[in-house]
């Protein structure tokens, strides 16, 4: 008599499909339960700075005269010799409205005048097109990207390539008549402007600029080895106002110097004589490279000095400003503080690697409050990339460990 064995093809299935789902299940509920967080590996520069309340001070000189409707000839940051004319002022807004006429017209005169001597005829009137084509096209395209540096040279040479081209459609002749009566008009128009024109000159040299503070003469370079943290602070405490009498200044030199008064464990991490970047950012200035002159301890306190040579117009106009000291910039890595692990005593950090996490070793560069900027790799295949996944704040991580 056979037995028969019992079929247990079903059963055998059923058993493993709910081991199966409870499998995946029990990992579905770990990893809603405990998520794994990740963020990319990117590039961060992150300076090493003191932030700062500072004062400029210049050895500078007031410029003023007659009071009226003043045109300035010379432009802020602009080195002016001793006897430059610095600007022009009249006695009404009429004067100086026919001055504004006689500018305009001594440019036109002077284009009229360029285009006689290239000798234009009928035969370039094709080749005067194309260029007036392109120089339009050039300053639209300028314009439309806020490239406004010599916008008024290239309006000067557009209305030269115009008048080329009238004359070349002209024949190679001009109007002598109507040039004839500009050069009369500018002739009428400079006799009124003279006659109603007071000229101001400089009575020494260096950087003009039109800001006058007030703290002209108060504030000069023989006086910053006196400077105390009281008094330092009860300049930066005052308010400056610009001083409408005059037409501007003269800042005599080179040198500048900014003076701040930071806590002492700030001062401490200076070196008198080092370099150091100064920025200010109201100004739109990204950095000016300074020396640090004098560091002089107060109590819990300290005035530090800069000098610097560099010179513009917008560093011209400054007084008293928020400044950055950098004392140095780290370009690397960014790794939150929450990622750091130490394994057998190298610190790196954890990265998703398919589903596993993987060490990567780093060195770090420099630690601000969230994060630290760590060494770049270059080719070690061990070493943290850009992009790569960094685990963040998760517990249990192994070198290799399946995770996902």
């Amino acid at each position: 008599m056979k037995i028969k064995k019992p079929k247990l093809t079903n059963s055998y299935f059923i058993i493993t499909l709910v081991i199966v789902v409870l499998y995946f299940g029990y990992r579905a509920v770990g990893l809603l339960s405990d998520p794994i967080k990740t963020t990319n590996a990117v590039m961060v520069t992150s300076d090493d700075r003191i932030l700062s309340e500072g004062v400029f001070i210049r050895d500078e000189t007031v410029i003023s005269g007659k009071s009226g409707i003043v045109q300035y000839r010379a432009s802020d940051g602009e080195k002016v010799s001793n006897g430059a004319v610095i600007a022009d002022v009249f006695v009404s807004e009429e004067a100086a409205g026919k001055s504004r006429e006689l500018g305009l017209l001594n440019k036109r005169i002077s284009n009229i005048e360029n285009a006689i001597r290239i000798n234009t005829d009928a035969s370039n009137a094709s080749r005067l097109d194309n260029l007036i084509t392109l120089e339009v096209t050039d300053m639209a395209e300028s314009l439309d990207n806020k490239v406004t540096t010599y916008v008024s040279d290239r309006v000067d040479q557009l209305k030269q390539l115009m008048i080329q081209r009238s004359i070349a459609q002209n024949g190679g002749l001009m109007d002598e008549s109507g040039f004839a009566q500009l050069k009369f008009r500018a002739e009428q128009l400079t006799q009124q402007v003279e006659s109603a024109r007071t000229t101001i000159l400089t009575e020494e040299s260096g950087y003009f600029s039109r800001m006058v503070d007030g703290m002209e003469g108060r504030l000069k370079t023989d006086q910053i080895d006196s400077l105390t943290c009281a008094s330092l602070q009860q300049i930066l405490d005052q308010t400056t106002e610009q001083n409408t009498n005059a037409f501007g200044k003269i800042i005599k030199g080179f040198d500048w110097y900014y003076a701040t008064v930071v806590p002492n464990e700030e001062a401490r991490t200076l070196t008198k004589g080092k370099t150091v970047t100064l920025r200010i950012a109201s100004a739109g200035i990204t950095g000016i490279e300074v020396f640090v002159h004098d560091i002089r301890f107060e109590g819990d306190r300290a005035v530090v000095i800069l000098k610097g040579t560099t010179n513009s117009d917008q560093i011209a106009s400054l007084r008293t400003v928020s400044g950055e000291i950098v004392k140095r910039s780290y370009t690397g890595v960014k790794v939150p503080k929450e990622a750091l692990r130490i394994l057998d005593g190298k610190e790196g950090v954890y990265v998703l690697s398919g589903q596993r996490a993987v060490f990567k070793e780093i060195k770090r560069l420099y630690e601000t409050e969230e994060y630290y900027v760590a060494e770049a790799n270059g080719t070690d295949s061990n070493g943290l990339y850009i992009y790569d996944e960094i685990i963040i704040d998760q517990k249990g991580l192994t070198d290799g460990k399946v995770i996902r």
